[in-house]
């Protein structure tokens, strides 16, 4: 089901790009924030991970409870209990004082992120007929935005104090919410805001027994273990380097990279292919990788990791986002890509945020050589799995629709 094309539709895609922009900042504020939380809570390497991961580790829930659904609902109760979580994190971070306290509020955001882009992607992609590439991208540009607030929002938080800036964010979430209100009950929005979406559940048993499915998920473990790994090791190894300054510079130029380069990906993506698009860029994050196992300084580091998390990532994720999501359209389930997508993401970047500062209290170089392993790996699953899957479906009878 698609939208009409209302006169109100363009605000309310600002308001969603807004949304999908600002349920990623928690979690990149917390990267300038970690040297500080290591040394206040006397916190050893290995256990900063936890910090990081637990945003992540809450899109959990999130994504298994969407699964679950077995009645039609609007995408807008999604995004609306989503923001209700994201305030409730960021208040309970605010007024931390312990790891388990820190631990709960960064939880609670992650599981309120989950939500608020599961709603507010379909939303957008749906308000969009023939153009759904375009906006499935700039989604993920959007999220590029909040991870570049996210540092900022960090960087003011060590001057100004890390409750006063989280408490700014729960402000910002309520009023969020009651704009959401508002869109709801205005006349001209109500016909969207009505807008439901079938249960995913329908089509989650046929998806995971579909091995185009299964092949076009696993280029998203590699973005995932990389804003995992290099949001919670590369301030370390900046601060240990005494370059803590430059932690949050490096993550906004990132992210301001990647806002850009989301739409990009999607134009892309749509021209080049899918497939073309994650064996090429893997071989690119294959080296940047490998040459981050011994960093020549922390220069270089600042310059692989914008390219990383601001380029690369975005082409990998967009293309593999663009083949579950077409692949679930075959299906009848167009929707379970803002599901899945997510999940993996979730599940990836908390092992890689974990697995970094676990491996570096043995050596650095080892998180770097693990995700270039992975990149190497599914870049050959890729190479060699969906042209011949893409055969047995068309014998099938499967159409293969390009956006």
């Amino acid at each position: 089901m698609t939208f009409p094309r209302a006169r109100g539709v363009l605000p309310v895609r600002v308001f969603l790009c807004a949304v999908l922009a600002l349920q990623t900042t928690p979690y990149g504020a917390i990267t300038p924030l970690l040297p500080g939380i290591v040394r206040d809570l006397g916190l050893a390497d290995s256990r900063v991970g936890l910090i990081t991961g637990a945003f992540t580790a809450g899109l959990l829930p999130a994504c298994l409870a969407l699964m679950l659904i077995r009645r039609p609902i609007s995408d807008i109760l999604v995004v609306f209990v989503g923001l209700g979580f994201l305030a409730v994190g960021c208040l309970t971070f605010a007024q931390a004082s312990s790891l388990p306290i820190l631990l709960a509020g960064r939880l609670a955001m992650g599981f309120g992120s989950g939500l608020c882009f599961a709603g507010a992607s379909r939303w957008l992609v749906k308000s969009a007929p023939g153009q759904e590439g375009l906006f499935f991208g700039l989604s993920w540009g959007m999220l590029s935005v909040g991870t570049a607030v996210g540092p900022a929002a960090g960087a003011a938080a060590i001057a100004l104090g890390s409750p006063f800036v989280h408490n700014v964010l729960t402000a910002t979430f309520a009023a969020c919410l009651a704009v959401l209100a508002l869109i709801a009950m205005s006349p001209q929005m109500r016909q969207m805001a009505r807008t439901r979406t079938v249960g995913p559940h329908i089509a989650v048993a046929t998806l995971l027994r579909k091995r185009t499915f299964l092949i076009a998920l696993t280029p998203l473990i590699v973005p995932a273990l990389a804003i995992g790994l290099l949001f919670t090791l590369v301030p370390l190894l900046l601060a240990a380097d005494g370059q803590e300054q430059w932690i949050a510079a490096i993550f906004i130029a990132a992210a301001v990279i990647g806002a850009g380069a989301g739409p990009v990906a999607g134009v892309v993506v749509r021209g080049v292919g899918e497939r073309t698009t994650i064996v090429v860029t893997m071989a690119a994050t294959t080296v940047l990788f490998a040459s981050l196992a011994w960093p020549i300084g922390p220069l270089h580091l600042a310059i692989a990791t914008i390219v990383i998390l601001g380029i690369t990532n975005q082409l990998l994720a967009v293309a593999a986002g663009e083949t579950t999501r077409r692949t679930g359209t075959e299906l009848g389930a167009p929707d379970t890509s803002s599901i899945f997508v997510p999940l993996m993401f979730a599940l990836f970047e908390t092992a890689g945020a974990v697995f970094s500062t676990r491996a570096a209290a043995v050596h650095a170089a080892l998180p770097f050589i693990a995700v270039a392993a992975v990149a190497v790996a599914t870049g050959a699953l890729t190479a060699r799995a969906m042209p011949r899957i893409r055969e047995r479906d068309d014998r099938d009878s499967v159409v293969v629709q390009h956006f």
